[in-house]
């Protein structure tokens, strides 16, 4: 089982991302460790690498693969919709940020993901640099990634939280006719009703 779970990893990402054998190895024992391990920690990762060589000597080719190796979004984003089986229906996309402190720095990712079951599967992000909430511009261009690298992928919905409000940001998702959900406060709903006329329509809920 691990073989071929080897193998068709090995193949989907010679389809979408142009690597050589070596690091392309490597991204394949990375990718398959985390899976089995659930840890990112690269000391733990290499000591369950199933080779002859020692885990030292496994750790540092992990590090130089994160030294020297720069995955663009778009392939990456290709080879996981490659995997999943994401194509050929219509996405309900999910806008989500997480923020967390590492040491004195903000750690500020704003996340654009597809829905898939239960749960929510990542395809891009951006690194804000700043603490606090996205901006109308930070969030159209996360968009405009995806209608880049996705030409033809048609657009059930999009769903945020309260957060992910603003005349600009909304007026672009109506002009682009992509139907989207979002959290209101109640006060806001007069408002959005005058923006968008008929077009809008407050959904009761938490």
């Amino acid at each position: 089982m691990q073989e071929l779970l080897t193998k068709a990893l090995s193949m989907a990402l010679e389809n979408h991302i142009v690597l050589w054998r070596t690091r392309r190895e490597t991204l394949v024992w990375l990718v398959l460790a985390i899976i089995r391990t659930g840890t990112v920690s690269l000391w733990r990762l290499a000591g369950h690498i199933d080779t002859r060589a020692q885990t030292l000597s496994v750790h540092r080719r992990f590090e130089r693969f994160f030294q020297h190796i720069r995955l663009d979004d778009g392939c990456t984003a290709r080879l996981i919709v490659d995997i999943m089986g994401l194509s050929g229906t219509p996405w309900h996309l999910a806008l989500d940020r997480t923020n967390w402190k590492f040491g004195r720095r903000h750690v500020n990712i704003l996340m654009l993901g597809v829905v898939h079951g239960n749960v929510c599967i990542p395809l891009f992000w951006v690194l804000l640099g700043k603490a606090g909430n996205s901006n109308a511009r930070e969030r159209i261009d996360l968009m405009a990634r995806l209608r880049e690298v996705f030409p033809g992928q048609p657009l059930a919905s999009l769903s945020g939280d309260r957060e992910f409000i603003g005349e600009r940001w909304m007026n672009w998702l109506h002009k682009q006719g992509i139907p989207f959900v979002l959290r209101l406060k109640r006060t806001c709903l007069s408002a959005m009703r005058r923006m968008f006329r008929s077009s809008c329509r407050p959904m009761r809920g938490t």
